[in-house]
């Protein structure tokens, strides 16, 4: 958070909700829970412990036991009281990733988008949008980060457009005029694809032996000779 004397600067506590991420939102909307924050069990058991003691002042002896007049800022330091343990925020936390971590632009009327500087407190931010932030803009955290996704772009143009060119294949594969509408496969991904279920089994004498799968090689008997016959 920005010093309270300068009135310019942007408390990064009073972010509009619709601007922070879902995870400061989820977090802000269950920090008050000790089972998602333990800071407020913990905040709650020091506030027991301390009522009676915490708040009282020192006794006389204790004033000027401790009171040093030699000391620097001494004067100032007469009369006091004990001081009370802070426990972690996550709503500091929170701001401070957000302002600090996560990359954002200056809020202004230019047509491009400025990076801002990490914690710009004089002027107000926002979060750049993974969906919205244009393509040009993506060169600001590197050139790496730019060519990856025009590469990236570039590919998923390429695969969309031979989906395209390969639908009249997958509607031919899938119809009826191909392998009977490819029935009894089983395999739903694999519908539309060249694979043919329309098949019947031939003697082949030359198949056994030949390295041909189990699955498409069978043996029976020639009902007319009684002799074993391989069919594929």
């Amino acid at each position: 958070k920005p010093d309270d004397d300068d009135e310019a600067s942007v408390d990064f506590l009073l972010d509009p909700k619709h601007e922070m991420t879902w995870g400061r939102r989820f977090a802000l909307a269950f920090k008050g829970f000790s089972c998602y924050n333990p800071s407020v069990a913990m905040a709650r058991k020091e506030a027991e412990n301390t009522a009676s003691s915490a708040s009282e002042k020192l006794t006389e002896g204790e004033k000027f036991a401790n009171f040093s007049s030699s000391s620097p800022g001494a004067i100032g330091a007469y009369p006091f009281t004990k001081s009370k343990k802070e426990t972690p925020s996550l709503a500091k936390a929170w701001a401070y990733f957000e302002h600090f971590a996560l990359p954002r632009y200056v809020v202004d009327d230019s047509e491009g988008l400025t990076t801002a500087e990490p914690g710009e407190e004089h002027l107000p931010t926002k979060l750049y949008n993974p969906f919205c932030t244009p393509h040009n803009q993506l060169g600001d955290w590197g050139l790496g980060v730019g060519l990856y996704f025009t590469t990236l772009r570039a590919l998923c143009i390429l695969t969309f457009l031979g989906g395209v060119v390969s639908i009249p294949n997958i509607l031919y594969f899938a119809g009826d005029d191909y392998s009977d509408g490819q029935s009894g496969l089983d395999n739903v991904v694999l519908q539309g694809s060249a694979i043919c279920t329309d098949t019947t089994w031939v003697p082949c004498e030359s198949c056994e032996g030949n390295g041909y799968p189990d699955s498409r090689i069978a043996t029976g008997i020639n009902v007319d000779t009684g002799d074993n016959a391989t069919f594929a």
